[in-house]
């Protein structure tokens, strides 16, 4: 009888339709406890989902723990042994038509030894819907076009073989992202081509200016634009990207720090473009002003905003920060650490311009982080004043949107949910350099106040 239910319990466990779902990690660890196999298990794995293979995983963690006085992680090096990473994808190839997503994201050491073996050639998967090969010093052909089900591509911080300047996507593309991603500026006008394109990442890319921003202006279904450290990237770009999107009422997200040329008047014209934006990130743009804040709220994403970062803006101060506190009554994070110019009485009138009716409070409701780094010119005492007032207010019975979306990606019902939001404020003096031109305060900021995030209660 025993013999039989393991029998049972074999089969059943080797079942190839259960085997969907496979990681190089977890096999990784099962070879270290079982060092009686006479093959890789890994392969082994493979040949028995076969077309049943749906997911794999190449993620690795190096292994660092001993086994039999030998440094296990020298066991899995894919660039030596019978196994290689060429054999796995010659597998796959193969046995696993079906495959919808590929990841090999931070595996610098599988071309260690041989950077040939890492050639992937992707027009052999043509049902792949996911690929992610971020992080990684994989060489792979950027020839994209037979894999018509691909929806999501992350090629971040890598590159494509030896004399390859261009990128051959299929229209299928929803989601791309290209960080730091090392090509021509060409790449730029082929994207523009990809109309489904609805989020769209190209954060610390050398070769992104204003020319290219502008062609990306066709892309009428974008929802998230991330071109952070795009350093060549000036108001002339962006106002000619803003002229061809027209009013985008889909766009959420976007991302423009460490951004040196851009000003003002750049921003106006995004502003006016995106009335339904709900993420801002215009971190080290020094060269942004007050003006800015005050066209904020004045506009339609006045109401819809929950995220405002202007770290290291230093030209902004209380007034323009306070005009934003006044209409964006959605706003649950906002980053000033490192604006020399605010003082106390910014914290000041956040903590005690109120009236008796909730809503009137002059912090926004939602609001559940505020960063205050490095500011000079703000005390101790009112940043514990402030975290106090946080404190005290009372529940919510409405959470907040980003609550909401929140759960909702969790499946939780929220019906009849009490949702207790508290500030975070986060607040640590630096010593500034000594031609700073700022104030010397009588008090320095060296308080992080103890408080939580959205809960559940």
């Amino acid at each position: 009888m025993c013999k039989k239910v393991s029998k049972l319990c074999h089969s059943l466990a080797y079942d190839p339709s259960l085997w969907q779902h496979l990681n190089y990690q977890a096999f990784l660890e099962s070879h270290r406890r079982c060092s009686y196999y006479n093959r890789d298990p890994f392969i082994h794995a493979i040949e028995r989902a076969g077309s049943y293979l749906r997911s794999i995983d190449f993620r690795y963690v190096p292994a660092i723990s001993k086994h039999s006085g030998n440094d296990i992680s020298s066991g899995f090096d894919l660039t030596r042994g019978p196994y290689t990473f060429a054999n796995y994808l010659d597998l796959l190839q193969r046995l696993c038509p079906n495959l919808q997503e590929f990841v090999l994201h931070s595996t610098q050491f599988l071309l260690a030894q041989q950077r040939h073996v890492a050639i992937i050639n992707f027009r052999r998967f043509p049902n792949l819907q996911r690929i992610r090969i971020s992080g990684s010093n994989a060489i792979c052909l950027l020839d994209f076009s037979q894999c018509q089900r691909l929806v999501s591509l992350d090629l971040s911080w890598t590159c494509g073989t030896q004399g390859q300047s261009f990128l051959t996507l299929p229209k299928t593309l929803e989601t791309l992202h290209l960080d730091g991603f090392r090509s021509y500026s060409s790449v730029a006008y082929h994207i523009a081509s990809i109309e489904s394109l609805k989020t769209l990442s190209l954060r610390h890319c050398s070769w992104m200016g204003n020319d290219q921003l502008a062609a990306l202006g066709r892309l009428k279904n974008l929802e998230c634009l991330r071109l952070s450290g795009c350093k060549h990237v000036s108001d002339d770009g962006l106002k000619r990207f803003c002229a061809v999107q027209g009013v985008n009422a889909s766009m959420r997200i976007i991302e423009l720090a460490f951004l040196p040329d851009l000003t003002d008047d750049g921003l106006f014209a995004a502003l006016k473009a995106f009335p339904c934006m709900t993420h801002l990130d215009v971190e080290e743009c020094s060269q942004l002003t007050d003006a800015f804040l005050f066209t904020i709220a004045r506009s339609s994403c006045a109401t819809t905003l929950i995220q405002l970062l202007v770290s290291q803006c230093h030209l902004i101060s209380d007034d323009g920060v306070l005009a934003v506190l006044k209409k964006c009554r959605h706003l649950e994070v906002l980053a000033l650490d490192g604006c020399l110019r605010l003082t106390d009485r910014l914290l000041h009138a956040m903590a005690h311009d109120m009236t008796d009716d909730g809503p009137d409070l002059l912090l926004p409701p939602c609001l559940r982080e505020l960063d205050l780094y490095d500011i000079r010119n703000i005390t101790a005492d009112a940043v514990s004043e402030l975290s106090q007032v946080a404190r005290d207010r009372p529940r919510s019975r409405k959470p907040s949107m980003a609550s909401e979306i929140s759960a909702a990606s969790e499946a939780l019902t929220l019906d009849s949910v009490d949702f207790l939001p508290r500030l975070r404020v986060r607040s640590v003096h630096i010593p500034a350099a000594e031609n700073t031109p700022v104030t010397e305060p009588s008090e320095h900021v060296s308080v992080t106040a103890s408080v939580r995030r959205c809960s559940i209660l």
